[in-house]
């Protein structure tokens, strides 16, 4: 085979689907190489032994449906504009978090109950700083993340990008004016900085839930999260976020479908080899099925990575970038299939579990579980049989660790990390049977996910990096490539790389004189 693209895509993660699709609504002929057997990278679903399991992130936001006021979230659209749906179950609570002692926080899906269940047996006066706290929280998310819900607005911090979206800006200049001043007075300050600020650091449920919610999102700790992007982070709850039924790769699988329909190609199991210049001044990608032939690449890679496919050096504006994923986190996951007790709610639930507050939020002392809902189509029927029928469940339990603490004693760490996977999975799904775990590393977490090195999550965002940090940044890697994914602003979020994926997509198209297109 001997494929000859304006654009070539390596990497159906979810930057890289949205770019393809994004390129071929545009009228770009483009195709996406995958080296895996199915798509979403990071948030995948794969099958081991006759059940799947969840390879990475397993909520996603970004799936609001829309309404006669709201036009659907980014994926939504991006679906609807093909005919084409994911059937998305809106668990209630969203997340519920445990902590120590017996500490339960529950993310309700309605704002108010989980304020509420925050200032449970409170002073008057500290349930009102916590309310404050909440209140001006509220405020900083619904200024920024409308900035960053549309694909057509943001590469927006190109001067082009503004003028089309001068409309939008100008309708929103009151509110602008309104959170100018709370943003401004956030610059330099951590969460926690915010937290002791208003008096309620010492709210543990409300401390408990926040570091959770940064190790997820912000990739570091409450005293160390740049202040802006956590209070963002912070509303992941409330932000069109739900369980995708039958796996998150059903969502990766729709986006295949709606690139196929738009014109595009999606190539899975074709891994990229080596990439090397043409005469042409484009690109050859060297597969086991033959090469393919582009004019200009997108890749989905992590820089280091991509410089190696390359053969390049690593660009001096990259080395940062790949240094703060090298000195982030890698996934170490316990895949389990458990039985359900008599009488358990069928539906998916999310458990957010902190064995022990005083120590970092990695390492399994924090760990994230996600299970599935009931009759989910996640067991084939002979391994049903074998695991004695009932209501049957897979759950993905998952938590971080530090990449540069794998140099030395890697199994030995991992092993105990493990153990406390097994622990977190006993406090987070209390009367459930566990019938069978695989355990995952970020060796093992690459080989499912096709992550470099099983890095996870994106860039942390540490005080002194700004929410906008990167916004103007096109993700270009070296002449005729182009970077998108985690490493590239906004960096969290499955939602963040698809909406990054999608920016930097616009701004090829452009290049290339792809048509106009007019969304709603």
């Amino acid at each position: 085979m001997n494929d000859v693209v304006d654009v070539a895509v390596v990497g159906a993660g979810f930057g890289g689907l949205s770019a393809t699709l994004t390129l071929a609504e545009r009228g770009v002929d483009v195709t996406c190489l995958e080296a895996l057997p199915y798509a979403g990278g990071c948030a995948s679903t794969f099958t081991r032994r006759g059940v799947r399991y969840e390879a990475g992130a397993t909520l996603f936001s970004g799936l609001a449906p829309a309404t006669a006021t709201h036009p659907g979230g980014f994926f939504t659209r991006a679906l609807a504009r093909h005919g084409l749906a994911v059937d998305v179950d809106w668990i209630d609570p969203v997340i519920e978090h445990r902590g120590e002692d017996g500490l339960v926080v529950v993310g309700h899906r309605d704002r108010a109950a989980f304020v509420e269940g925050l200032v449970v047996g409170l002073s008057a006066p500290k349930a009102a700083s916590v309310r404050r706290f909440c209140a001006r929280q509220q405020r900083v998310a619904d200024l920024l993340w409308p900035i960053l819900d549309d694909d057509t607005r943001v590469p927006a911090m190109t001067a082009a990008g503004i003028w089309s979206a001068s409309g939008f800006h100008l309708g929103r200049l009151g509110a602008y004016a309104k959170v100018a001043p709370t943003v401004l007075s956030l610059r330099g300050k951590s969460l926690l900085d915010v937290l002791r600020d208003d008096g309620v650091d010492d709210v543990m449920a409300l401390r408990s839930w926040c570091r959770s919610l940064c190790q997820i999102s912000v990739q570091t700790d409450i005293d160390d999260a740049d202040a802006v992007f956590a209070l963002c982070a912070l509303d992941y709850v409330w932000r069109g976020t739900g369980h995708v039924r039958g796996g998150i790769g059903r969502l990766a699988s729709a986006l295949v479908s709606a690139v196929q329909h738009a014109g595009g190609s999606v190539q899975l199991a074709r891994r990229a080899r080596q990439i090397r210049r043409d005469d042409d001044d484009g690109f050859v990608i060297d597969t086991a099925r033959g090469p393919v032939r582009a004019r200009r690449l997108v890749l989905n890679l992590l820089p280091g990575d991509a410089a190696r496919l390359l053969d390049v050096e690593l660009p001096a504006r990259w080395r940062p970038r790949q240094q703060d994923v090298d000195d982030a986190w890698g996934a170490v996951m316990l895949y389990a299939v458990v039985r359900a007790p008599p009488g358990a709610d069928a539906a998916a639930h999310h458990v957010d579990v902190m064995l022990d507050a005083r120590q970092l939020p990695t390492d399994g002392h924090h760990a994230f579980i996600s299970l599935s809902a009931a009759d989910e189509g996640r067991f084939d029927d002979e391994e049903a049989a074998a695991f004695g029928g009932g209501d049957l469940r897979t759950a993905t339990v998952s938590t971080h660790i530090a990449l540069r603490a794998l140099d030395h004693d890697a199994a030995d760490l991992v092993a105990t990390v493990q153990q406390r996977l097994r622990a977190a999975l006993e406090v987070g799904l209390p009367g459930f049977t566990v019938l069978q775990t695989m355990p995952g590393s970020p060796r093992t977490f690459a080989r499912y996910t096709g992550r470099g090195g099983g890095a996870v999550g994106g860039v942390p965002r540490r005080v002194g990096r700004s929410w906008l940090d990167g916004a103007f940044d096109d993700g270009a890697f070296v002449d005729g490539v182009t970077i998108v994914g985690d490493s590239v602003f906004p960096g969290q979020s499955t939602l963040a790389v698809a909406m990054g994926g999608a920016r930097a997509a616009h701004r090829l198209a452009d290049a290339l004189g792809g048509v106009r297109i007019t969304r709603p």
